[in-house]
């Protein structure tokens, strides 16, 4: 994951991986790679922030087990009460 923020600013990033989808969010309305992480940052690395890049790797094998097509996969997150993908 990549930070960028607009000066210099100190702080926690914290994440978390699962193995699978955690308990406190809701059913996904799509096919999922079954990768879920929560990214938490503090509030005084968030106030500067102007951009970060996640990036999430998989294989053609886990594509093609979970029967999607690779052009299809986005990323999603839970805003605390539904799943919003994020723009390509």
């Amino acid at each position: 994951m990549e930070l960028v923020t607009n000066s210099d600013t100190t702080g926690a990033v914290t994440i978390v991986k699962y193995e699978s989808k955690p308990s406190t969010v809701g059913t996904n309305t799509f096919t999922a790679l079954n990768r879920y992480v929560d990214i938490v940052v503090d509030n005084s690395i968030s106030s500067q922030l102007n951009y970060s890049i996640i990036k999430m790797y998989y294989t053609d094998a886990e594509v093609s087990a979970a029967n999607l097509q690779e052009s299809t996969i986005r990323l999603s997150k839970w805003n605390g009460s539904e799943w919003i993908k994020f723009d390509p």
